[in-house]
């Protein structure tokens, strides 16, 4: 969550619209912000941000996310870690996500 980040600066160049400083809610706990499509987006970085956030669109998180979060789409540690990256479309309703790797089971790879 950094205004100028990369992430930002992505979404900006996919969705073509702006997020702005002040449109983004950031604190020790977590990230928020609301889009004009009509979505919002938490990025929740300690485990206390579960419970506030969780009623977003969306919420993403390196650690494994509360069995309670009731957002529409949840992407946490145990889904960074099975699919890598992940693509997202809002498509007027929801989002589309698509994980980098969607066959888990490569030889290469170690069980999960």
């Amino acid at each position: 969550g950094k205004p100028q980040g990369f992430a930002v600066e992505v979404w900006r160049e996919t969705y073509n619209e702006p997020l702005e400083a002040g449109a983004i809610a950031c604190d020790s706990i977590a990230c928020i912000t609301q889009s004009p499509r009509g979505f919002s987006v938490a990025i929740v970085k300690d485990p206390s941000g579960f419970y506030e956030e969780c009623s977003a669109d969306l919420v993403i998180t390196r650690r494994d996310a509360s069995a309670t979060c009731n957002a529409r789409v949840v992407i946490d540690a145990s889904d960074l870690a099975a699919g890598g990256v992940h693509w997202l479309a809002w498509n007027g309703s929801g989002f589309d996500v698509r994980p980098a790797i969607p066959d888990r089971n490569r030889p290469w790879r170690p069980a999960l």
